[in-house]
């Protein structure tokens, strides 16, 4: 008996119903090339869907409520789809190694095996956690996409593969990695954050045993393809002449697969090329899945319960508010009505810096009395920058953080204080 058999091994992935025949390919391709290893799958639907769909699919799948995230539900709210299932990873993850696993090994949904991965689960087993870049070789920029502040800005390490081992170091890596997903797992181009990925480029200084893999065979896609030679031959595919271990077919172009991906445009595949037949060879396997009869299914966590749409700004009013607030709210697909009544705070913030205090009116409400509030913090945080133009303190993001933690009437009582001290100081000559 083989290391591997008497040591568990697992391989996992993520995705929701419209990418299920993506999996599936991946299931297969597993299968094919390393038989040894199950493929465990989470799927990102409403617990019901995962039941209805599980036994359609004749596979079992995870759902959300499965894995041990506290948050499942207002994280299914205030996440995009995209946001959602990466920010179950590290949930998915440490469930596994619970389940008894001592390696579990991540790939994307729109990954494709092309040769035995068994080299590959013995570096997992060997380390904490094995991560591939996105980049082996420095390039000079040439105003393509992607670039070079584009891949440090999306980080180091492309998560669609993650390795990791069940010790002590990777569960304490994991729950970090919880605790930042659970709220920031978003895609943000002012903050720069890149759902879970942003969150990588940190992993090898939390754990001993880190290890990065450069081969070229492994996390082949759009981002490193310009850089690395893939043929086939005599139907065998090889990447700088050695096996291609796996494909991510990442962004893949449906209506014009020498595109490549929708993400860039540094590479091009023309027809007959091996890359476009990598490519097409793989959007008719997706095609063909029986999994392929949930491509059309809309996301079940898109709507309120009354069939309702979820916009992207109601998903983020959630978000903004506290966890405990959120907690007390209860379960905000019931709630459509009370979702868009929130104040939008950050966004009264953002207004305020646009425009000047008369103009400034707070968002989804007509309240003299809060509208009196802010115009006067907004004076009052414009004479204390005159005073002391050195100072950082920011009057009104202050309000708008401690009204978040302690409530309306609280935060009020707080800052009638400071302005009976502002006008005290008026009247003792002080600025």
């Amino acid at each position: 008996m083989s290391l591997e058999h008497r040591i568990k091994v697992v391989f996992c992935t993520i995705v929701s119903a419209n990418y299920l025949s993506r999996a599936q390919v991946l299931k297969n391709s597993l299968k094919k090339y390393s038989p040894e290893y199950e493929l465990k799958i989470l799927l990102c639907e409403k617990p019901e869907v995962c039941k209805e769909i599980s036994k359609k699919a004749g596979h079992e799948f995870y759902s959300p409520a499965d894995i041990g995230c506290r948050d499942w539900q207002h994280m299914a709210f205030y996440y995009t789809l995209i946001e959602y299932n990466t920010a179950l990873k590290p949930f998915f993850l440490e469930q596994l190694c619970k389940e008894g696993y001592s390696s579990v090994i991540y790939f994307d949904p729109d990954i494709e095996v092309f040769s035995s991965l068994n080299e590959l689960v013995k570096l997992v087993l060997a380390s904490d956690i094995v991560l591939t870049p996105h980049l082996c070789k420095p390039f000079i920029n040439d105003n393509k996409i992607p670039n070079m502040e584009g891949f440090i800005r999306g980080g180091q390490f492309n998560l669609g593969f993650l390795g990791i081992t069940n010790s002590q170091d990777s569960l304490a890596l994991l729950k970090w990695w919880q605790s930042v997903c659970t709220e920031k797992c978003i895609h943000d181009s002012e903050l720069r954050y890149f759902v879970d990925q942003f969150w990588a480029d940190i992993f090898p200084s939390f754990v001993e045993k880190a290890c990065i893999l450069r081969y070229p065979g492994y996390n082949v896609a759009y981002w490193n393809i310009f850089q690395r030679d893939l043929k086939c031959l005599n139907g065998k595919w090889l990447i700088d002449g050695k096996d291609l271990k796996f494909f991510h077919y990442s962004g893949l172009a449906k209506g014009d697969l020498s595109k490549v991906s929708i993400y860039q445009n540094r590479v091009t595949a023309p027809k007959g090329s091996d890359l476009y037949t990598i490519l097409e060879m793989y959007f008719e396997k997706i095609k063909t899945q029986k999994w392929a009869e949930f491509n059309e299914r809309p996301y079940s966590f898109s709507t309120y319960l009354n069939g309702e749409a979820i916009t992207v700004v109601e998903r983020k009013k959630f978000l903004r508010l506290s966890k405990q607030e959120r907690r007390e709210f209860g379960d905000p697909f019931e709630k459509h009505t009370e979702i868009r009544s929130i104040i939008d705070i950050n966004v009264a913030e953002d207004n305020r810096k646009r425009t000047s205090s008369s103009n400034l009116r707070c968002i989804d409400t007509d309240s003299r009395i809060i509208n009196q509030i802010l115009d006067k913090i907004v004076d009052i945080d414009a004479r204390m920058k005159v005073a002391n133009p050195v100072s950082s303190t920011n009057i009104f993001g202050l309000y708008f953080e401690v009204w978040r933690k302690e409530g309306f009437l609280i935060t009020n009582l707080k800052m009638l204080r400071l302005i009976l001290r502002s006008i005290r100081g008026q009247a003792a000559g002080r600025p």
